[in-house]
């Protein structure tokens, strides 16, 4: 024998689900019909098949949207009387069995301990026969039904009426803007404190990239507003608005050549300073690369030049300086592989320690050192200023990275420094190289995404007038 369980309280949330829905399909179907239905009834133009073919589709579409608001409407009031019904049938059987317990107790001259009948009435019958246990037994439903129904109200608003704009993609826009921030302040510092031309050229590329980025920051988050107030009334455009992040995106909305022409301009300029950043950051990792392959770990590679490295890796040095180096790690995973075979408990356990102790080490030692440098900010002394603001571009870097790129900002952190020993300026670490990489990608994609054929061909001419307007000879 089956049965049917009732949940009253899930019942009602379902009805009030239910008639919210049919509210919005409703409300959806009178937008059609007053933005765009209207506006093609009242073209005076000639119609083509086109116009014609807008008009069924938005016709179809409010059908279909009044059709299940209907049935929505009819299956909540369907459900609200299977309610009462069941309500009402409950006390119908709850007096049946009372009054048969009473008469089988009598036929059968059964006694009941007057105590523990008592104690069950006080327990159980007066919740439901006394005011008062009636009012505090639906007090506790509402407030049960009435926490459940304020918290699928918030997940609507989350993901329907524009919830997810104003908070999830405002906290990555407003993350993105402090780490820029956070990167124009620590370039300041740089230039501020001196030091080799490279340093100093870094910093500038990084001021004027990180002024980009904060631009196009706030005009992320201004469109992200734009597209929470659009959520509920029209998605499509809500998802449209929302995907304009820069200021070239914006431009780009309008009908205005000449701002289409500036924002094709703000493309290039950002490009250009990804590409000089980039150039910048492999020069580095070339130095970084030297000071390893030539085991001189505490080289000062600000002020390395490309004439020192060239001279270095003269009369075939590189040749003995890699044969060295691949010689180590040989020998290095060598003595890996034979404590592990050999089985001594003793031994791995060391060398499990010693590979855990590297591993944190590694991991934590940009941090340690970008927090110890913000605790040492000192207003008073440029170099300690510079190298806080650095610490503090650090974590702000981090809290973007793990709010617009979980996985990518995990990888870059989560690696030991398998390729450059020595002092911690000079070591290479897994970061970098996923940071060098996924500058490397990116920035050709942009390149790419500028030099469209069309672009390429517009060079190409003006090259070709420039080179005929030159008199030969």
């Amino acid at each position: 024998m089956s049965a049917a369980i009732f949940d009253y309280s899930d019942m009602s949330r379902a009805s009030n689900r239910a008639k919210t829905v049919a509210d919005r399909m409703d409300a959806y179907a009178d937008d059609l019909q007053r933005r765009i239905s209207e506006h093609l009834d009242n073209y005076t133009g000639a119609k083509t098949a086109n116009i014609y073919g807008a008009e069924r589709a938005i016709t179809q579409k409010i059908h279909f949207m009044e059709g299940r608001s209907a049935d929505l409407k009819q299956f909540s009031e369907r459900l609200d009387a299977l309610v009462d019904y069941c309500k009402q049938s409950d006390q119908q059987v709850s007096s049946l069995i009372s009054r048969l317990t009473g008469d089988f107790k009598t036929r059968n001259d059964i006694s009941v301990n007057p105590v523990w009948e008592a104690l069950c009435y006080l327990g159980v019958a007066s919740g439901n026969s006394t005011d008062l246990g009636r009012f505090l037994g639906d007090l506790l439903d509402k407030g049960g039904n009435a926490l459940g129904e304020a918290w699928d109200r918030i997940e609507f608003w989350y993901e329907y009426d524009g919830g997810k704009y104003y908070l999830t993609e405002n906290l990555a826009a407003a993350l993105a803007i402090a780490a820029s921030v956070a990167s124009v302040l620590a370039a300041i510092g740089t230039i501020l404190a001196g030091g080799p031309a490279l340093a100093i050229a870094a910093a500038v590329v990084g001021i004027a990239a990180g002024l980009f980025a904060i631009g196009n920051g706030v005009c992320n988050i201004i469109n992200n507003c734009r597209a929470g107030g659009q959520a509920a009334e029209d998605p499509g455009q809500a998802k449209r608005t929302n995907d304009i992040n820069t200021g070239a995106d914006w431009l780009r909305t309008t009908d205005n050549q000449a701002l289409h022409n500036l924002a094709t301009g703000l493309d290039i300029t950002e490009t250009a300073l990804g590409v000089a950043s980039l150039v910048l950051g492999g020069t580095e990792l070339v130095k970084k690369g030297y000071t390893w392959l030539s085991k001189k770990p505490n080289l000062d590679i600000e002020t390395l030049t490309f004439s020192q490295i060239k001279q270095g890796l003269s009369n075939g040095n590189w040749k003995t300086m890699i044969g060295d180096r691949w010689s180590e790690i040989k020998n290095g995973a060598s003595n890996v592989f034979s404590t592990l075979r050999s089985g001594d408990s003793t031994q791995i356990k060391a060398l499990l320690k010693n590979s855990l102790h590297a591993y944190k080490t590694s991991v934590m030692a940009d941090h340690i050192e970008a927090w110890d440098n913000i605790k040492a900010i000192d207003f008073s002394d440029i170099d300690k200023l510079g190298k806080g603001l650095d610490g503090i571009k650090h974590f702000t870097d981090l809290m973007d990275g793990i709010a617009n790129d979980t996985i990518y900002t995990m990888v870059s952190n989560l690696g030991l420094n398998p390729i450059a020993t020595g002092t911690h300026d000079n070591a290479i670490n897994l970061g970098e190289l996923v940071d060098f990489g996924k500058s490397t990608i990116d920035s050709g994609a942009e390149i790419k995404e500028i030099l469209t054929p069309d672009e390429l061909k517009k060079i190409t001419k003006r090259m070709h007038d420039l080179r005929c307007a030159v008199p030969a000879g």
